[in-house]
Formats: C-alpha cells, sequence, structure tokens
C-alpha cells in the first residue's frame, strides 16, 4: 500500500470533537464514565471523518484549524524564553480568556500576578507550553 493510499485510508477513520466548539481534546472522565470537551466542558461529542469536521471547523470559525505548510513554530513567540512569555501574556488584555480556554475550571479569586503564576506553572507541568503560544498567537493576530 502506498503512503498517499495510507493517509487517505487514515483520514476516513473517523474523529471524536465537540459539538458546540469542535474542539479535538476529547477527556474522559471515569467517576462519571463520560466523555467531555476539555477546551469548553460540553460533554455532547460527535464522530466524523476528519475532512467532515474540517468543513465544519472552518464554517463556525472562517478559517482552516491546520493550513498546510504553515509552521506555527516559526512565529517569533516560541523563540521567547519562558520569562518573556510570561511577560508578554500578562501583557494581553485577553489573558483570562486564554487561561479559561486551556483550563476552563482554572481557579478564580487569585490577583492577575498570582493567576499567572500558577498558569504557567500548571503548564510546565502538563507540558502545554505550546497550546498557549498557538492560543497567544491567534489573540496577537485577531
Amino acid at each position: 500500500m502506498s503512503e498517499q493510499e495510507k493517509l487517505k485510508d487514515y483520514d476516513s477513520e473517523p474523529i471524536a470533537f465537540c459539538a458546540k466548539c469542535y474542539s479535538l481534546k476529547i477527556k474522559h472522565e471515569d467517576s462519571l464514565d463520560i466523555d467531555y470537551c476539555g477546551e469548553c466542558g460540553c460533554s455532547e461529542i460527535k464522530e466524523a471523518p476528519v475532512h467532515v469536521w474540517e468543513n465544519l471547523y472552518e464554517q463556525k470559525y472562517g478559517k482552516k484549524y491546520v493550513v498546510k505548510g504553515n509552521d506555527p513554530k516559526k512565529n517569533p513567540i516560541f523563540k521567547l524564553p519562558l520569562g518573556k512569555l510570561m511577560q508578554k501574556f500578562a501583557d494581553l488584555k485577553q489573558w483570562k480568556d486564554i487561561t479559561l480556554s486551556l483550563y476552563p475550571r482554572f481557579p478564580g479569586g487569585f490577583g492577575k500576578a498570582d493567576s499567572i503564576v500558577l498558569l504557567f506553572d500548571k503548564l510546565v507541568k502538563d507540558n502545554k507550553l505550546d497550546a498557549l503560544r498557538i492560543k497567544m498567537m491567534e489573540y496577537i493576530k485577531g
């Protein structure tokens, strides 16, 4: 089987995504035995081939999720050391929105500086700094 055929076969496999925000970040809560969206918390999960999901995503957001040949890691934000990344994040007026998009159940009640330190600690432990960088790029562009 050629690489092209393998890719085509792989792309026909259904993927699970959130019915509300179309996120692919589906998690499972063992204690309740349910799947839910790691982005928005919705528990309505759909399945479809990747090309169907891509079309739905593009219709909802007006842009493709993946732009071929566009490597986000070439963006200067990926080259920032941790301290400068924290400062750039703190300077964004949407820092709370980004935080909640990454961790919908992020604890409130802290000041901005403490929240950012707590967030970055969690991001480093969860190995999710790249997810933060991509979110920041969306807000800086848009």
